[in-house]
């Protein structure tokens, strides 16, 4: 994620389990910027909203749309973790 990206609000940002992330940006000295994520829920209280988002996803990089429904939300995100650069 880039800064710019970030401030201008075009991330949502999930952990692993479904809680949801605050991204924010933060100066590290000489005009320099990075991205600094914080936890807002204590519960995983978007499991539903992440699984949505992966099942998407997922299903735009060719998988099946069917069958990434049938998979566990742990899953879904290893299969995403696929994708990371």
């Amino acid at each position: 994620m880039e800064p710019v990206d970030v401030k201008n609000k075009e991330y949502v940002v999930f952990d692993s389990q479904g809680r949801l992330l605050e991204a924010l940006v933060s100066g590290i000295g000489k005009g320099r910027e990075r991205v600094v994520l914080r936890s807002s829920d204590q519960a995983p209280k978007h499991q539903s909203e992440l699984r949505d988002t992966l099942i998407n996803y997922l299903s735009e990089t060719g998988e099946l749309k069917a069958k990434l429904e049938a998979c566990r939300l742990d899953e879904l995100v290893k299969k995403g973790l696929r994708f990371q650069r």
